[in-house]
C-alpha cells in the first residue's frame, strides 16, 4: 500500500475485477507515515469489502496505528457502513461491507516499526440489476465476473460464489489452500525469525539513542497487544437483577420437585401429600443453605486477609452492597468533566490565594529561611538496581490493578520472570538518563465521598483518589530506597515524623502524645493541645521550592535532583466515572498522592515546621500533614503569657506555610487542653486567638484515630470502640448460619478483634469498668462463633477453646510487644528513648537479669499508664527466659503462650 500513497487507483468493470489492499512488513512502512490510497471503479458499479487479515499494533483508543476505510473519494467521506471508526489490533471485521459509490477510501497511520503483520483487504467490484453473459450472479442479487467463482475467495460476500462445485473443483481448491498454507506458515516463520533477529541487532546498535519513553511505551503497546491476542476483551449484557450466584441448577431443581409436591397436595389434599411436600421443603431448605454456605465460604476464602474486601463480602450477604451514589448529573461524561473542572479549581484558587496574600503582604521572606545547611555527603546520583531488588519488589506488591496498567498485576506476579528483563531495563535506563517516562506521569483520579452522611451533590465532600501505573511504582519504590538510604546516613529524618518510615506508625505516634500528656498529669500539669488542619497539603506544593529545598537542605543535587525534577513534570489527571473519562489536567504544582515518593517528598519538604516548634520550645508530633502541638502548663499561672507564647508559635507556623506557600485552615485548627479531675475547673475558659478566629477548649478531641477526653480517662475511645464492633457482631450474627467457624472467625478478627486490638497500649491501667465493657464485646464475639446463645453460659471455657486472650492481656501482649521492640531497635527513637536495661553502678547479679528501671510516678491514676512504668512493671514481671528472647517472632509465641496459662490456667 506504501508505494501507492496518494493515488488513485482504478479497478475497470471489465478487465481487472477483483483488487487486493494490504500493507504488511514486507512493504517496510516507515515509522510516523500517513498513508492514503483511492480506489476507484466504473460508473454503476460498487465494491464488496472482505478482510483476509489484521494485525496492526493495538492501543485501547487505537490511536497510534490504525486503519480507516472511507465511503468516498476524501477522508472526510463518512465512515463505511458497519466499520468502527478506527480499526487496530487482531480482531478482523466480520463479514462483508459495501460502499454506497463506485469510491472508496483507505487511510493507514503508523506511529512507529512493530512487529504486527499490517492487514489484507479484498475488494471486489459488482453491479445490480440484470447479469450480463460473462457474469455470475450471486444468491444476493448482485453480478460479478464469472472468472471470480470457485477461485477461494468471498468475492460476493456470501460465499455463494464458492458453493455447488464439483468435487474434482473442491479437491483442487482444498488441495491448492492446503499446500499455499503450508508455504505460507513456513514463509511466516522465517520471515518472523529473521524480524526477531533483525530486531536484536538493531537494540544492540540503538541502545544509547532509545529513551526512557519509548521502552515504557513498548512495554505497554507489546503486553497489551500480547494480552488481547490470548484474551481480547469481550463486551457483555450484564443483568441488573441481583445475581444470585449460588442459586445451582440442583437447587433450581429441588425447588422445582418442592412445587411439584405442592400442587400434587394442594390439589388431592391427602395426608401423605402433605408429608411428601413437607419432606422436599426439608430438603430444599438444607440446600439451600448448604449452597450459600460453600459460595461465600470461597469467596471469604479469596479475600484472604483483606479486611476490606471481607467488609464488601459481608455487606453483599446483609443485602447492603449498594454502589456509591455520586453526584446527579446528566452523564457520567459530563459527571467527570465536572469533578475535573472542581479538583483543578480548588487546587487553582489556593494556589492564587497565598500568592495574593503575599503580594498584598509585600513578603520578601525566603522560604528557605528556617533550613539549616546541609553539610554531609551529598546525594549525585541513584545508583542502579539489581535483579533481585527489582523481583522483592514487585512480589511484595499488592496485587490491585489500575486502569492504566496493560496487564493485570496478579498475571504479571505470576509471569515476573517474563516480564522482569524490561522492567528492569526502565528502571535502570530511568535512573540512568534521570526521565521519567511521561506515560508513567498520568493518574486516573475516583471521587470518594469522605463521609457516608455527607451531602453528595455538594462536591467539596468527595476526596480525589489517585491510581497510577504499576511500573511507575516499581520505579518509585527504587529511588524512594536510595533517598531513605540517604536520609538515614546522614540523620535527615525529623525524629517526631511518624509516616512512611519503618517501625513507625499511627499507634507508636500515639503512645509518645499520650506518654508526655500522662507525665504531666502525674505531676499535676496540664497539657494544651493544638492540632493543625491544612487545605490539601499533597496537592500544592510549589516545585521551585521543593527543588531548592531537597539542594540546600537535604544535599540532593547533581543527576539525582534531575531525575526528580523529570518525575513532577508535566504530570496530569484525568477523572474516571464508571467507563467515562474526563478532560485530562496538568498538575504544574503538588506531588501525586497515590504515588510511593509524593508523601515522603512532603514530609521533607515540611520538616522546617519541627523546628519552629523547637525553637519556640513547644513540643509536637506529626504524621504526614496531620501536625499536633502541644505545651506543658501549670494550671491559673500566667495563662496569658502561655497564650502569647502558643500564638507567637503559631503564628510562625502560619507565616512559613504562607511563604512556602502552603494553606493551613486556621478556622478548622483544634485545641483541648488536658487537666487532672480536681483542675479541670481552673482552666474551663482558655481559648487561643488564631488569625480572625477564636479557638475554645473541645471535650473531646479524634487524634489518629484515637478519641481523647479532657481527663483523659479513655473513656471517650472505650464508647466509640464499643459502639463500632457491636455494630459489626451484628451483622455478623445476621449472617451466621452462612459461615462455618473457621470463616466467621476471619471476619470477626478482621472487623471486630482488630478494633479491639487498635490503640489498646493506650488504655493500660485505665479505669476497670472501662476494661469490662471491652471484654462484653470479645464476649460477644465468641458466643457468635460458637454459638453459645445463653449468657448464663460461663464463657471463659469458649474464649480458652477459641484460643483468645482476654481484653486486659491482650493489652499487656501489646505493651510488651513494644517494650521488646524497643530495647531491640525494632521502635521509633522516641519510644527507644523511654526504656533501657537496668545498670548497676557495682557488679551485681540482677546485672545480667535483663531488667529494666522502674520510675517513681506520684499518682496511681495516671503514673502506672506511663509508657516507661507500665513497659518495667509489665517487663520484669516476666520469666528470664522470655526476656531474652533471640528474635521477635519467637518472643511474641513464647509471650502468649505465657500470658495464655496467665489468664486461664
Amino acid at each position: 500500500m506504501e508505494d501507492k500513497c496518494g493515488d488513485t487507483i482504478k479497478i475497470d468493470a471489465y478487465h481487472q475485477h477483483f483488487g487486493r489492499i494490504k500493507q504488511t512488513r514486507l512493504s517496510k512502512y516507515r515509522p510516523n507515515t500517513q498513508c492514503v490510497v483511492q480506489v476507484k471503479t466504473a460508473v454503476g458499479r460498487r465494491f464488496v469489502v472482505v478482510f483476509r487479515d489484521i494485525d496492526i499494533e493495538y492501543e485501547p483508543t487505537c490511536d497510534d496505528d490504525y486503519l480507516q476505510i472511507f465511503d468516498g473519494n476524501t477522508t472526510s467521506s463518512p465512515i463505511l457502513e458497519g466499520l468502527k471508526k478506527k480499526l487496530c489490533g487482531v480482531k478482523k471485521p466480520p463479514g462483508y461491507y459495501t460502499s454506497s459509490s463506485n469510491e472508496i477510501t483507505f487511510l493507514f497511520q503508523s506511529d512507529v516499526w512493530s512487529n504486527e503483520d499490517g492487514f489484507e483487504v479484498l475488494l471486489t467490484t459488482f453491479h445490480e440489476g440484470p447479469c450480463g453473459e460473462e457474469e455470475f450472479r450471486c444468491t444476493n442479487g448482485r453480478c460479478i465476473n464469472e472468472r471470480l467463482t470457485c477461485d477461494g475467495m468471498n468475492n460476493c460476500g456470501d460465499h455463494s460464489d464458492e458453493c455447488n462445485l464439483s468435487p474434482s473443483v473442491v479437491l483442487g481448491i482444498v488441495s491448492s489452500v492446503i499446500l499455499i498454507t503450508i508455504l505460507g506458515i513456513g514463509i511466516i516463520l522465517y520471515i518472523r525469525r529473521y524480524g526477531k533477529r533483525k530486531s536484536r541487532e538493531k537494540n544492540k546498535k540503538m541502545d544509547s539513542s532509545v529513551t526512557c519513553n519509548n521502552l515504557a511505551e513498548i512495554y505497554n503497546n507489546r503486553t497489551r497487544s500480547a494480552l488481547d491476542i490470548h484474551a481480547p476483551l469481550q463486551m457483555k449484557d450484564i443483568n441488573i437483577t441481583p445475581n444470585t450466584r449460588w442459586y445451582s441448577t440442583k437447587l433450581l431443581h429441588a425447588k422445582r420437585e418442592k412445587r411439584k409436591a405442592e400442587r400434587v397436595w394442594s390439589n388431592s389434599n391427602l395426608e401423605v401429600h402433605r408429608s411428601i411436600f413437607e419432606e422436599k421443603c426439608s430438603i430444599y431448605t438444607k440446600l439451600l443453605h448448604s449452597s450459600k454456605k460453600e459460595y461465600y465460604t470461597s469467596k471469604v476464602k479469596e479475600c484472604g486477609n483483606d479486611s476490606k474486601q471481607l467488609y464488601a463480602v459481608a455487606n453483599s450477604v446483609l443485602g447492603k452492597n449498594k454502589e456509591i451514589e455520586l453526584s446527579s448529573c446528566a452523564n457520567d461524561l459530563e459527571l467527570a468533566n465536572k469533578f475535573g473542572e472542581f479538583f483543578h479549581a480548588k487546587i487553582q484558587t489556593i494556589r492564587t490565594n497565598l500568592e495574593d496574600l503575599l503580594e498584598q503582604n509585600n513578603s520578601q521572606s525566603d522560604a528557605l529561611r528556617a533550613d539549616l545547611q546541609f553539610t554531609g555527603n551529598i546525594l549525585q546520583e541513584f545508583h542502579p538496581a539489581s535483579d533481585q531488588e527489582v523481583m522483592k519488589l514487585i512480589q511484595k506488591s499488592p496485587s490491585k490493578s489500575c486502569c492504566l496498567d496493560p496487564i493485570p498485576r496478579n498475571i504479571l506476579k505470576d509471569s515476573v520472570q517474563h516480564f522482569l528483563p524490561i522492567i528492569i531495563q526502565i528502571v535502570n535506563l530511568s535512573l540512568d538518563r534521570s526521565e521519567f517516562p511521561i506515560i508513567f506521569k498520568q493518574a486516573v483520579v475516583k471521587p470518594l465521598l469522605k463521609k457516608p452522611s455527607l451531602d453528595k451533590e455538594n462536591l467539596k465532600n468527595y476526596r480525589p483518589v489517585s491510581n497510577l501505573p504499576f511500573i511507575s511504582k516499581i520505579v518509585e519504590k527504587v529511588v524512594a530506597c536510595r533517598i531513605e538510604d540517604h536520609l538515614m546516613s546522614n540523620c535527615l529524618h525529623d525524629p517526631l515524623q511518624s509516616a512512611y518510615r519503618a517501625f513507625h506508625s499511627t499507634e507508636t505516634a500515639l503512645l509518645k502524645v499520650h506518654h508526655d500528656v500522662v507525665v504531666a498529669l502525674d505531676k499535676g500539669l496540664c497539657s494544651v493541645l493544638i492540632m493543625l488542619d491544612l487545605s490539601a497539603a499533597f496537592d500544592v506544593i510549589d516545585h521551585g521550592i521543593l527543588f531548592r529545598r531537597l539542594e540546600h537542605s537535604y544535599g540532593i543535587c547533581g543527576s539525582a535532583l534531575q531525575w526528580m525534577k523529570s518525575y513532577l513534570d508535566q504530570r496530569s489527571q484525568t477523572i474516571a466515572i464508571g467507563s467515562s473519562f474526563s478532560e485530562s489536567k496538568e498538575l504544574t504544582i503538588g506531588v501525586p498522592q497515590g504515588s510511593v515518593l509524593g508523601p515522603k517528598i512532603y514530609c521533607m519538604f515540611s520538616k522546617p515546621i519541627s523546628d519552629i516548634c523547637l525553637r519556640h520550645s513547644m513540643r509536637y508530633h506529626c504524621y504526614a500533614d496531620d501536625t499536633q502541638i502541644y505545651l506543658v502548663i501549670e494550671p491559673l499561672k500566667n495563662l496569658d503569657d502561655i497564650t502569647s507564647r502558643l500564638t507567637v508559635c503559631l503564628n510562625d507556623i502560619r507565616d512559613w506555610m504562607n511563604v512556602n506557600l502552603l494553606k493551613l485552615n486556621e478556622d478548622k485548627t483544634e485545641l483541648m487542653v488536658f487537666a487532672p479531675k480536681n483542675k479541670i475547673d481552673e482552666i474551663r475558659d482558655f481559648k487561643l486567638t488564631f488569625g480572625d478566629n477564636i479557638i475554645y477548649d473541645a471535650q473531646f478531641i479524634k487524634n489518629l484515630g484515637a478519641h481523647f477526653d479532657k481527663t483523659l480517662s479513655m473513656e471517650k475511645q472505650c464508647n466509640q470502640i464499643s459502639k463500632s464492633c457491636y455494630f459489626h457482631l451484628r451483622n455478623i450474627g445476621r449472617i451466621r448460619h452462612l459461615l462455618p467457624e473457621e470463616l466467621c472467625k476471619t471476619l470477626i478478627n478482621s472487623l471486630v478483634t482488630s478494633r479491639l486490638d487498635y490503640g489498646n497500649a493506650l488504655l493500660f491501667g485505665v479505669n476497670k469498668f472501662l476494661i469490662e465493657k471491652l471484654q462484653r464485646v470479645q464476649n460477644a464475639a465468641a458466643r457468635i462463633v460458637s454459638r453459645v446463645r445463653s449468657k448464663q453460659e460461663h464463657i471463659s471455657p469458649v474464649l480458652q477453646e477459641l484460643h483468645w486472650l482476654p481484653v486486659v492481656y491482650r493489652i499487656e501482649f501489646k505493651v510488651l510487644v513494644y517494650v521488646y521492640k524497643a530495647l531491640h531497635g525494632l521502635s521509633p527513637s522516641y519510644l527507644t528513648e523511654l526504656v533501657s536495661f537496668y545498670r548497676p553502678t557495682r557488679v551485681l547479679r540482677s546485672e545480667s537479669a535483663s531488667l529494666l528501671p522502674v520510675p517513681i510516678v506520684r499518682t496511681k491514676t495516671y503514673g502506672e499508664r506511663r509508657f516507661d512504668k507500665s513497659a518495667a512493671t509489665l517487663w520484669n514481671n516476666l520469666p528470664l527466659t522470655l526476656r531474652n528472647c533471640d528474635s521477635l517472632s519467637s518472643f511474641r509465641k513464647q509471650l502468649k503462650i505465657y500470658l495464655f496459662k496467665k489468664a486461664y490456667l
